[in-house]
């Protein structure tokens, strides 16, 4: 996420592809389809440079869910029995 955010300061359109890209495993992994459509929606956007104006707030919303996720793992985590 850190990588997409810092490509996408600096407006570095094949940085933001390839961060989108990379990110989309994981979170078919997780389960996050939500986020997996946006990652691939951004991912294809900035290939094609067509509207990077709507980047900004795909990226905002994926950012959203991955910290959601990631608090909800955390919050799970903590409540397994430690061995």
């Amino acid at each position: 996420m850190a990588e997409l955010e810092k490509q996408l300061s600096g407006k570095n359109w094949e940085g933001v592809r390839q961060a989108a890209h990379k990110m989309k495993p994981s979170l078919n992994y997780l389960g996050l389809k939500e986020a997996q459509g946006l990652a691939a929606s951004v991912e294809e956007y900035a290939l094609k440079k067509e509207n990077l104006e709507k980047i900004e707030g795909m990226v905002s919303r994926l950012k959203e869910i991955c910290n959601a996720a990631y608090s909800e793992l955390e919050q799970e985590l903590k409540s397994l029995p430690i061995a």
